[in-house]
């Protein structure tokens, strides 16, 4: 929590001088579990901490419009958390994801930012965290209909 403190307090102080958009995606959500453990759902974990990040911001960069993909429990299409961002016109679009380890003793965190870099394991990670757009009701439909963002 303190790393997470410690990041807010310096994108606000890298942001304070102009107002600006932010979209805080709360990874999965309703049917879409995530990953769960033997006490936890990631669903509930990302939406706790995304509004958490939301207040956060509010509080310290007053100037900032904060928009959630999701405040409750619900599951939001993948493609329409892209959309949101897009309508919202956000200068920036953070999806707050949690890991799972069989490992107890491991702490930390990662951020991963999209680029021009196409690594093997970021697209592995990519594949992995949007596999639940097979339970879309739509999905194949949205899927030829979108492009692929590689």
């Amino acid at each position: 929590m303190k790393k997470l403190y410690t990041i807010l307090i310096f994108l606000g102080f890298i942001l304070h001088s102009y107002a600006f958009t932010v979209v805080l995606d709360a990874g999965h959500g309703g049917h879409d579990a995530g990953a769960v453990g033997s006490f936890s759902k990631e669903k509930n974990i990302n939406l706790r901490y995304a509004l958490l990040v939301g207040d956060m911001i509010k509080k310290n960069i007053p100037d900032a419009k904060v928009i959630y993909t999701r405040d409750k429990d619900v599951f939001v299409d993948l493609n329409e958390r892209a959309r949101i961002a897009n309508r919202k016109k956000a200068d920036l679009f953070v999806s707050i994801h949690t890991n799972s380890s069989k490992n107890s003793s491991a702490k930390g965190m990662e951020t991963f930012t999209l680029g021009v870099s196409r690594s093997k394991e970021n697209m592995e990670v990519a594949m992995l965290e949007n596999s639940v757009i097979m339970l879309e009701e739509d999905y194949e439909k949205n899927m030829k209909a979108s492009t692929p963002i590689l």
